[in-house]
C-alpha cells in the first residue's frame, strides 16, 4: 500500500472518509491505495493520486514505511509526502475530503495502521538534546535560544550531574518548553513521569531490554512521548515491541563524544530507517545541512546535540 499526505501553503494535510461498506469503513485515511504488478511504489502512487483526487504530484518525499496485522490481514505501508502538486483536490469517487491541521488529526477516527504514521506528522524534524553548560543560567538561556530559533522536541540529558540537580532543573526546562509549544523528553526511570506528567521520556537502548521498563510500557499513558536511543535493527525490533513514539539511530558519523567509534554510514542507516516501523531520527555528527538527506532516506529528520545547542 502506498498512500500520500499532500500538504498545502497553510500546513493543512489532506484527508478522506472510506467508504462505509469497504474494509475499515467510516474511518478516514490519507489517499492512497494498493501497488499493481509492474509499478513502483511511486508509479502507483501517482495513479492512485489522479484516480482519487485529480489530481498530480510534482514531487513526492519518503516519510515512513510501517507494517500492521490486522486479524484477518497485514499491510505494509509505505508513505511519502507532497508539498507539489498540480490541480484542485476534488473526491472523484464521491469521497468526503477535510483540510486539516496536523494537531487536529486526533480527532478523527483513524485505522490503527495509520498511529505511527500520524505521529510521525505531528513530530517537528529536528530533535535537540541538550549539550554542556556552565551553570543553570547558561542552561536555560541556550534552551531559549534553541526554542526562539523554531526546535520543539527537546531532550534533557546532563550524564554528568547527579540525579538532585537533574531534577531540580526539570521544572524551569518544562515550563520554557511549554510556552514554546515544545515537548520535553527526560533522561531516567519510567518513575519521572509520574512527578512530570508534562514530559516524556527517552530510553537508553540498554533499557529496551530492561523487564521493568517492558511492564511499565504496557500500561502506559500514550500521551507522554516515549522515545528510543537504537544502534542496530536488533534494537529496532526491540523498540517497536515496547510500542516507542520513536527512535534515534546513530551514530551515523562519527563524532567527537565517542571517539574511535566508526558511524553506519548513510547507506546503512537510510536502510536501518526503512524497516523502522516508527518515525527516525538521525544522529551521530548531524548538521543542519544533513536534514534534507535524511529525510529523503524516509527519516523524520535529525537528532544533534552541536548543532543546535549552540
Amino acid at each position: 500500500m502506498v498512500v500520500g499526505v499532500l500538504v498545502n501553503g497553510a500546513g493543512e494535510l489532506l484527508i478522506s472518509r472510506r467508504d462505509q461498506a469497504a474494509h475499515l469503513g467510516g474511518f478516514w485515511e490519507f489517499p492512497g491505495g494498493k501497488v499493481d504488478a509492474g509499478e513502483t511504489p511511486l508509479q502507483a502512487l501517482a495513479r492512485e493520486l489522479d484516480e482519487e483526487l485529480g489530481v498530480t504530484p510534482l514531487h513526492m518525499r519518503p516519510l515512513i514505511s510501517l507494517q500492521h496485522s490486522y486479524p484477518d490481514r497485514h499491510i505494509q505501508l509505505e508513505a511519502f509526502c507532497i508539498e507539489r502538486f498540480k490541480g484542485i483536490p476534488r473526491g472523484r469517487e464521491g469521497q468526503p475530503l477535510r483540510w486539516v491541521r496536523p494537531e487536529q488529526l486526533k480527532d478523527y477516527p483513524f485505522p490503527e495502521a495509520n498511529r505511527a504514521l500520524n505521529l510521525a506528522l505531528t513530530l517537528p524534524p529536528g530533535y535537540l538534546i541538550t549539550g554542556p553548560f556552565a551553570s543553570r543560567t547558561q542552561l536555560l538561556e541556550r534552551l531559549e535560544r534553541a526554542l526562539e530559533r523554531g526546535l520543539r522536541l527537546v531532550q534533557w540529558r546532563a550524564p554528568w550531574l547527579d540525579p538532585h540537580d537533574y531534577h531540580a532543573l526539570i521544572a524551569p526546562l518544562a515550563e520554557r518548553c511549554a510556552r514554546a509549544g515544545a515537548r520535553l523528553l527526560l533522561k531516567g526511570e519510567p518513575s519521572l513521569l509520574a512527578h512530570y506528567p508534562q514530559c516524556g521520556l527517552h530510553l537508553s537502548a540498554a533499557q529496551l531490554s530492561d523487564e521493568a521498563v517492558a511492564l511499565w510500557a504496557q500500561g502506559r499513558d500514550r500521551q507522554q512521548l516515549l522515545g528510543a536511543s537504537c544502534h542496530d535493527a536488533a534494537e529496532l525490533e526491540r523498540a517497536a515491541t515496547l510500542g516507542v513514539d520513536f527512535v534515534t539511530l546513530s551514530p551515523v558519523k562519527p563524532t567527537r563524544s565517542h571517539p574511535g567509534q566508526a558511524g553506519l554510514g548513510w547507506s546503512a542507516s537510510g536502510a536501518l530507517a526503512e524497516q523502522a516501523t516508527m518515525p527516525v531520527y538521525l544522529l551521530g555528527g548531524m548538521a543542519g545541512a544533513d536534514l534534507e538527506r535524511a529525510r529523503a532516506l524516509g527519516g523524520q529528520g535529525i537528532a544533534a546535540i552541536s548543532a543546535f545547542w549552540g
